[in-house]
């Protein structure tokens, strides 16, 4: 008997014959694309710069759920633990960083090669994002305050052994930690332990005192990530230093040591390139300067040897534009380079992407928004200010979808965190207004007034939702 086709299952083909060939026609170029090999020290850009400005390729749309589908099968199928093909489940860019870490000077050879295509890739990048670029200065050796900063670090973490490398810290006594983390005063522990240390503050000292600073010639993987320990020591050693001498009368000593330990929180962020990172350890230091600053040192002054006009010179404190916080998200782009870059170009890399560039425009389009959003920003238009995501990830193939996610973990963290320290810091400019006797200014944020209490001298932020929110402490003025 001949079998004859239902006319169900014919109508069935002829609709499905021109669906097939629309989504073949469509995918092949793609396919294409996603099967050519990655090329060593190359990315490809499949958009324009201004397409991307406006949303992306337009003709990618119709068929992303197509090759999300494709590729999701084949990742779960390559992954499967019967697979033919042996290969192992694992992340993308997990192997740059075992070539990173390796003890084997070959693997260590083609992560410096990866950075060195890193570098050169940057500069191309440049070009295609030039609202990022800064100016870098020329700044000799000898005067680089973060560069003699960068060597000290390096100097005491060279000192550990290879368990504790990367861990160097400034060892305290007992009695000082007790200091440090409960505010226990003891002067003769202190005192001691300076004149065992004199000459490793002498150098943190000088490096504080330094004016000029830049990472222009000096590689990045040295200076892309902050020892907030180390500096965090350094910062509690000089104010150490300083209490002691204002309680013995030393005024322009305990001046010369806050603005060291001043100039060296700035050092970390006055670079050309500062990371979000080095701004979050800045304001950590810059913090623990003014509150012991108000709180412990100048109470140790003697009577009537306050200057307090240039004590508020010398802190600098007050809030900063938006425009510094543009500048730390560029230097925190530029800063990819020495970790998302690497990883994009290792064609070792058994979970590389074929759509690195897609994944770098992602990133670059972010930075570029916001940084656009808060360089034409004041303080006032903070609480409103338009904080832009990274989008759409969509076209993103499954493994840079799981990067761009890990890229931005934390972000609005960052700019919270910032935002919120600026009311922090005017906080601490008002202290200064109250105690030279001048009016109780307001929040330059929220433009809320600050609560002051004459009889306690506690100075508080405004009663509001969104200070409570903030969680910011009160400051109890001196006396004087």
């Amino acid at each position: 008997m001949k079998y004859r086709p239902s006319k169900g299952f014919l109508w069935g083909m002829v609709a499905l014959v021109p669906l097939s060939a629309a989504l073949w026609l469509g995918l092949l170029p793609e396919l294409e694309q996603i099967e050519a090999r990655a090329v060593p020290g190359d990315l490809v850009f499949p958009n324009t710069r201004d397409a991307v400005d406006h949303g992306g390729s337009k003709t990618q749309v119709g068929i992303r759920w197509s090759l999300g589908w494709l590729e999701n099968s084949y990742e779960n199928l390559m992954q499967w633990e019967h697979n033919p093909w042996e290969r192992k489940p694992g992340e993308f860019g997990n192997h740059f960083f075992n070539l990173l870490t390796s003890e084997d000077p070959k693997d260590r050879a083609k992560a410096k090669e990866l950075q060195r295509l890193a570098e050169a890739w940057y500069k191309r990048l440049l070009e295609r994002y030039p609202e990022l670029a800064v100016e870098m200065r020329h700044v000799p050796d000898d005067r680089n305050g973060f560069l003699k900063w960068l060597e000290f670090c390096e100097r005491l973490d060279g000192q550990q052994d290879e368990q504790t490398k990367g861990s160097a810290s400034i060892s305290f006594p007992a009695d000082l930690e007790e200091y440090l983390s409960k505010g226990t005063w003891n002067a003769d522990a202190a005192r001691g332990w300076l004149a065992e240390n004199s000459q490793m503050l002498d150098e943190i000292r000088a490096i504080g005192l330094m004016k000029e600073c830049s990472v222009n010639g000096i590689e990045s993987d040295r200076w892309s990530f902050t020892s907030a320990r180390l500096a965090k020591g350094a910062v509690d050693a000089l104010l150490i230093e300083a209490r002691l001498a204002a309680e013995s009368g030393d005024v322009a000593g305990a001046m010369e040591s806050v603005h060291a330990a001043k100039g060296l929180a700035n050092h970390l962020t006055d670079v050309e390139t500062p990371s979000l990172l080095a701004g979050t350890v800045n304001m950590l230091l810059e913090s623990t300067v003014n509150k012991r600053v108000l709180g412990e040192i100048l109470p140790a002054l003697p009577t009537g040897r306050a200057d307090l006009a240039a004590w508020e010179q010398l802190l600098d404190p007050g809030s900063v534009g938006p425009g510094e916080f543009a500048r730390l998200m560029k230097g925190e782009w530029s800063i990819g380079r020495t970790y998302l870059l690497p990883m994009l170009l290792n064609t070792e890399d058994p979970n590389l992407p074929r759509d690195g560039g897609d994944l770098v425009d992602v990133y670059s389009m972010w930075f570029l928004r916001n940084v656009r959003s808060y360089e034409s920003a004041v303080l006032s238009d903070l609480p409103q200010l338009s904080w832009t995501g990274p989008g759409s990830l969509d076209h993103l193939s499954r493994a840079n979808q799981d990067a761009a996610a890990a890229l931005f973990v934390g972000a609005d963290s960052w700019r919270t965190g910032w935002e919120r320290y600026q009311s922090v810091r005017a906080m601490e400019a008002a202290a200064f207004a109250i105690l030279q006797g001048k009016p109780v200014p307001k929040d330059p944020v929220y433009g809320e007034s600050y609560r002051w209490d004459p009889q306690t001298r506690v100075l508080s932020p405004p009663d509001t939702e969104a200070f409570r929110g903030m969680k910011i402490d009160p400051v109890t003025l001196p006396k004087f």
